[in-house]
């Protein structure tokens, strides 16, 4: 059995937390988690290289 090996990401962590506490009907859905993650991390990213400070950049 081939086992797949996953990324940790600490957005993907708190959407599920999230969804798991408010919205439990789409945890199953891998390629919203996915998404919704993805762009997290890159609209973060960017906040963050245009000099914001962490604390801003996070509330974005």
């Amino acid at each position: 059995m081939k086992q797949e090996k996953k990324t940790l990401s600490y957005y993907r962590l708190r959407l599920e937390v999230y969804l798991k506490d408010y919205h439990p009907q789409l945890l199953s859905d891998e390629t919203f988690i996915r998404e919704r993650s993805e762009a997290a991390a890159k609209t973060y990213e960017e906040a963050f290289l245009q000099d914001n400070p962490i604390g801003i950049a996070e509330s974005m």
